[in-house]
């Protein structure tokens, strides 16, 4: 009895809820615990179990303790308040939707106000967390408040010079045109994170990924690996590289099914509250389906709306490829904000937007075009190494001493 009803004594309100439904909801000897908790309350006396436990002895004998102890030992009080909640709001929200629609089909109201009624109603109808709302007046010593708001070096020390780093909470994207080494930057990127990570995959196969971190670290073609076409010292070097990247690999889980935008976002869930996922990639975001939108811009905006917002509110990082329209090429120019494919939501919505750029002369570089917390910019002494899916500084490719 002591696990099933402490929640209760310990708040009120909880009780006012109780008394919105029938008696016959639940089973009489719940509500004479209620009765009991109510009285106590009323007559404001501090309540314990001992004081609830005597005069549950009062109103009904030894018999109604033992009954609640042995007949009903898996109540979860928790656990009916929150159903109690959910059947309330679901009541509440069929009968504003019942008058809604009867206006919308008189035409007493048009589909965008219907939208935005429903909204403000689910909004004041749902209970803020009181942890949501914060007295900025209330914040104490600094390093307990910034020591929530982490970043996170990617391992690459111009971009990191650039950028600081990832912080929590920041939907990053990055972005290029096919081919130019988007996904190998966020591999390397997910690597010197250093964070338990879920991967969505939507273009290759958990081995093709895996061959490339082989082939970075072995400094051998993926695609010998992946042809298992290696000469006897360049199978040693995988090994090698493969027991050196098995603790950093651990660390990254990866989904390459077709999933789509529903199932991005409910295994997303599931994987932060069961596994405890420090970070979420997603390569990349034309090729996710689902999303609801009258156009393949407002399908964008949904996604990037929902996946910033996964970020936020489990103060993790989200990083999202994207792919870039052809109009920097056709000009012969770097890529900016304006190329973003398919919608403007996605410039709007981003911390960072990094650009994975090849110019005429097939050189290429990075390009930081927006940056919440840092500076924007060229990073021009970083090196694709296309033919080892990696990208490396300057100095180390040329072996000029740099800075």
């Amino acid at each position: 009895m002591i696990d099933i009803f402490s929640a209760a004594i310990s708040n009120q309100s909880n009780l006012s809820i109780l008394m919105e439904y029938p008696r016959n909801t639940f089973s009489p000897n719940l509500w004479v615990v209620y009765d009991v908790l109510k009285e106590i309350y009323d007559e404001n006396i501090p309540a314990s179990l001992q004081t609830v436990i005597m005069r549950l002895q009062e109103r009904g004998g030894e018999a109604v303790v033992e009954n609640l102890c042995v007949a009903q030992p898996v109540i979860n009080f928790e656990f009916v308040l929150e159903e109690l909640k959910r059947k309330k709001l679901k009541e509440e929200m069929y009968l504003v939707a019942k008058d809604i629609q009867a206006a919308y089909e008189r035409k007493e109201i048009t589909y965008k106000a219907l939208v935005e009624r429903i909204i403000e109603i689910y909004g004041t109808l749902t209970d803020e967390k009181s942890d949501d709302i914060f007295n900025l007046g209330d914040a104490g010593n600094l390093d307990d408040i910034f020591s929530k708001h982490r970043y996170h070096k990617t391992g690459m020390g111009p971009l990191d010079k650039k950028i600081i780093g990832i912080f929590d909470g920041q939907l990053v994207i990055i972005a290029g045109r096919p081919g130019r080494g988007k996904s190998t930057l966020l591999l390397q990127i997910l690597k010197g994170l250093g964070l338990k990570t879920l991967l969505f995959s939507l273009e290759m196969k958990w081995a093709e990924l895996y061959a490339k971190y082989l082939s970075a670290q072995a400094g051998v073609e993926s695609w010998r690996i992946e042809a298992k076409r290696l000469e006897e010292a360049e199978m040693k070097n995988v090994i090698d590289a493969q027991q050196y990247l098995r603790s950093y690999l651990k660390l990254i889980t990866v989904c390459d099914r077709d999933v789509n935008f529903s199932r991005i976002k409910s295994i997303s869930k599931k994987m932060i509250e069961r596994s405890g996922i420090q970070c979420i990639a997603v390569d990349y975001l034309q090729l996710i389906a689902g999303a609801h939108g009258d156009n393949q811009n407002l399908r964008i905006a949904n996604m990037t709306r929902e996946f910033k917002k996964i970020a936020h509110d489990n103060d993790i990082p989200f990083i999202l490829l994207s792919q870039l329209s052809r109009e920097s090429d056709k000009a012969g120019r770097r890529p900016c904000l304006s190329d973003l494919r398919d919608s403007g939501a996605i410039e709007q919505d981003a911390d960072v937007v990094l650009f994975v750029h090849e110019d005429k002369d097939e050189k290429f570089e990075l390009i930081v075009d927006k940056n919440r917390k840092g500076k924007t910019g060229y990073i021009d002494d970083i090196i694709y190494d296309k033919r080892l899916n990696r990208f490396v500084e300057y100095y180390e490719m040329t072996g000029d001493f740099q800075e």
